[in-house]
């Protein structure tokens, strides 16, 4: 969340990009005694459109993922006594999302990478990487390590649950 709200995921000059502003560092003694940071909300045109509105889309989609992630997850918590088929497939399907999530979060930055990496309407290539770049990348690898850890957890309890199953049934 806080790599998709800083307008820190590319910095060059004087200007820093984000998904929803370009700020710009004005230190010009005849226009303020001070430097000042403009900021303006982002409108992008032409040819890397795409790349810079699929980046936002895939962040609001890894965003809401991973809350469904851990609304399911509360879920698995509270419902200690839930046993069996039910459990599995809510466990399962916290397995699916945080694939989801994980998938989501990492196309957001590769798609940033490409649109840095683009020259958009005769503009150069920006090639720069800030914190909230950095950050998105790191929130890639816990979701990573997220969707492993809810996957095993699944196969556990599936597993569990077939040899509850056989040991009934002997």
């Amino acid at each position: 969340v806080l790599a998709t709200a800083l307008p820190l995921w590319s910095k060059k000059d004087d200007m820093k990009y984000g998904l929803w502003t370009i700020c710009l560092r004005v230190d010009k003694p005849d226009i303020a005694p001070y430097p000042v940071e403009l900021c303006t909300s982002v409108w992008t045109h032409g040819e890397c459109q795409g790349l810079y509105d699929s980046t936002k889309a895939f962040s609001i989609l890894s965003i809401g993922f991973t809350a469904a992630c851990s609304v399911i997850s509360m879920v698995i918590i509270r419902q200690r006594k839930m046993q069996g088929y039910k459990l599995t497939c809510i466990a399962w399907s916290l397995c699916i999302l945080s694939m989801f999530s994980f998938m989501f979060s990492l196309l957001c930055w590769v798609f940033w990478l490409s649109f840095a990496e683009s020259i958009c309407n005769n503009q150069p290539k920006i090639h720069s990487y800030n914190a909230s770049f950095v950050l998105q990348i790191a929130a890639s690898g816990l979701m990573l390590f997220g969707s492993l850890l809810a996957c095993a957890g699944a196969y556990m309890m599936a597993t569990d649950e077939q040899l509850n199953a056989h040991h009934s049934h002997a």
